[in-house]
């Protein structure tokens, strides 16, 4: 047997005579592997078992920020709200967010990026536009993480800067 190559799991044959195969498919919320095992008669049986597995879990698909929000609201989106809403939200995301981070990568934004994102918005738009911008990429977040394509939601504690209002003295 040659060895296999990174991310194609691993098949070892066991005393009983059967084959296992395991194929790491993500990571849990304690940031522990998460391990498929499968098993079988032969090696070969184990090698199509493991494909399998793979293709189901797709580990291999990072979508970039865009491409997730547009799955995002066809697939979630649409059934729950109005046309109207979907209008706006598509607005918000072509005008504001896809400009500024819509090219990274899911597993690449960190908390950090999204702070610096809700700061600069900050400096040009009002608190109920970043709201509104948070009600779209906090659920839509949220959404990826739940379907294994982000190990965590990374919104945790963003903080919405509000703009210092004078009050009018009379």
């Amino acid at each position: 047997m040659k060895k296999r190559s990174n991310g194609q799991g691993s098949i070892y044959h066991r005393k009983d005579g059967r084959w296992v195969g395991c194929l790491i498919v993500g990571k849990d919320f304690k940031n522990k592997y998460i391990r498929k095992y499968v098993y079988g008669t032969s090696y070969e049986d184990i090698e199509k078992k493991l494909r399998k597995v793979k293709k189901e879990n797709n580990t291999n698909r990072n979508f970039k920020l865009k491409e997730w929000l547009e799955i995002w609201i066809e697939t979630y989106k649409k059934i729950e709200i109005k046309k109207q809403t979907i209008d706006l939200y598509r607005t918000f995301i072509e005008n504001i967010i896809n400009p500024m981070i819509g090219n990274m990568y899911l597993r690449d934004i960190k908390q950090i990026d999204l702070q610096k994102f809700f700061n600069k918005l900050s400096e040009n738009y009002s608190e109920s536009s970043m709201i509104k911008i948070k009600n779209i990429l906090n659920p839509a977040l949220q959404a990826a993480h739940f379907n294994d394509y982000i190990p965590k939601n990374p919104f945790y504690l963003i903080k919405i800067k509000n703009k210092i209002r004078k009050e009018l003295k009379h």
